[in-house]
């Protein structure tokens, strides 16, 4: 008897875990999506910095201000919060303490911060936008969609699965199976990129249009890349770059 309630508890904490960490098989929420026609031509993209207190990396903010970039994309895990509720005045003052070293530069027109919906990052609501020191920033807890010469789906990936370290997994036994699964999900147009994080194992796809940013942090066993994508909108190119 005690063996079959046993059984019957480690059946339903696997499966209230998968729901948790697969939200896509019930749909008991969907990622806030929000799109932006943008008018820059140069974008960079990076994620998983898992920022506790100061800048951004010296040789990530180097890099974005000499080839200047005019929009700034993050695609979640820049602060390592531990994904509690954040008060839109700290809020400000954390991303400004972010950015800093690249706000005073004036071919920085925008930045967009798409957060993490279920570890590291603030808990967001909704779509807030800042003005910091000049600089419109905008931050967008689920799916960014960047129309310019193309259509990019910006997320950080945890929408496929929550876990990082099974994500990582999943990835290692079946090539960008999150970003794959992330594609199907958010029915992203066939000539359109999906561009995430989330893994920490950079990598792209022209085939699929799929990229992957790596990961600033070293996690455990996880060493940091240090690797962006750009995105140059003139040519209609996107790469993968390891600073």
């Amino acid at each position: 008897m005690y063996l079959l309630l046993l059984f019957l508890l480690l059946l339903l904490s696997i499966m209230v875990y998968l729901i948790w960490n697969f939200p896509w098989l019930t749909k008991y929420y969907m990622p806030i999506i929000y799109r932006e026609k943008i008018p820059g031509s140069k974008i960079v993209v990076f994620s998983d910095t898992h920022i506790r207190k100061g800048a951004l990396p010296e040789t990530l903010a180097e890099f974005i201000i000499k080839e200047k970039f005019d929009i700034v994309v993050v695609a979640g895990d820049l602060l390592e919060y531990g994904h509690r509720k954040i008060s839109r005045e700290e809020l400000r003052n954390k991303l400004t303490e972010v950015f800093n070293p690249i706000l005073s530069h004036h071919f920085v027109g925008q930045i967009f911060y798409v957060t993490s919906t279920s570890t590291h990052d603030p808990k967001i609501e909704n779509v807030e936008e800042l003005i910091l020191r000049g600089v419109r920033v905008v931050v967008i807890p689920g799916v960014l969609i960047l129309e310019n010469t193309a259509e990019y789906y910006v997320t950080h990936g945890d929408y496929a699965s929550r876990n990082g370290a099974v994500s990582r997994i999943l990835n290692k036994v079946s090539g960008l199976w999150t970003e794959r699964k992330l594609r199907k999900i958010l029915r992203v147009p066939d000539n359109a990129w999906l561009i995430c994080g989330h893994t920490h194992i950079p990598k792209i796809d022209y085939k699929v249009r799929i990229a992957n940013t790596g990961g600033w942090r070293k996690k455990l066993w996880i060493k940091p890349t240090c690797t962006v994508i750009i995105i140059d909108s003139k040519s209609n190119e996107v790469f993968l770059k390891r600073l």
